[in-house]
């Protein structure tokens, strides 16, 4: 019976690591509604296609920037992330979400590390780049007032009310 367990472990555990997430993939050039992609776009599978659309977005905003994107041939299920960039093209910001890989120890695969280190690549200046390894994470960060912003109106409520 504990061998069972034990092997179900295991296979559950196995099937999650290759399991692929799902992240929003577009470009704020061709599609607007990747500024807030979650309240129009679907989220896509994180694959090796993902990845080679995310490239495709970078090859748009210019040959070289593009290079930073490629990725080495990848047999067999890898982990992949979800990736938003924030990046000023001559004077124009410009989104783009998709697939990427995750980092890695050595920082040799990291696009984003890659990026931000990298100078200007035909005017494509970068003003954001991360990287996440959950569903739907490259989204449009969600605003919510902070615990200290509800206390302090809390407390400026009481006060008006005893004076």
């Amino acid at each position: 019976m504990a061998r069972i367990v034990v092997f179900s472990l295991c296979l559950l555990l196995t099937v999650r690591s290759i399991a692929c997430i799902e992240c929003y993939s577009c470009i704020s050039t061709e599609n607007p509604d990747c500024i807030h992609p979650e309240q129009h776009m679907e989220r896509q599978k994180c694959n090796t296609d993902g990845l080679r659309q995310t490239s495709q977005y970078a090859s748009k905003l210019s040959t070289e920037f593009k290079e930073i994107f490629d990725f080495p041939t990848i047999g067999g299920p890898i982990p992949l992330n979800c990736l938003k960039q924030v990046v000023k093209v001559e004077g124009t910001e410009v989104v783009f979400r998709g697939c990427q890989l995750p980092k890695d120890p050595h920082n040799q695969l990291d696009v984003c590390n890659k990026v931000l280190s990298s100078k200007n690549k035909n005017n494509v200046h970068v003003m954001f780049c991360a990287l996440c390894d959950t569903d739907g994470c490259n989204g449009a960060p969600h605003t919510r007032p902070s615990l200290l912003a509800a206390v302090g109106a809390l407390l400026l409520g009481a006060l008006m009310v005893a004076f």
